[in-house]
């Protein structure tokens, strides 16, 4: 049994290409756990437009 989830956050270019930029292992899926991940992300990237997020659950594995 795993303890962990691994959230996965990948952004999509222009042209509808996916690229993985952050994976983080948690200990639950919890909503605070996704928000923790996406403001590291604003933080890393900065300043930028034209910025669209949406979720999935669930892996293809599962």
């Amino acid at each position: 049994l795993c303890r962990y989830s691994l959230f996965q956050l990948v952004e999509t270019d222009d042209f509808g290409r996916g690229r993985t930029v952050i994976f983080a292992w948690t200990q639950k899926k919890m909503r605070a756990n996704v928000t923790w991940i996406l403001d590291k992300f604003k933080e890393i990237m900065g300043t930028t437009t034209r910025t669209e997020t949406f979720a999935m659950d669930c892996a293809r594995s599962e």
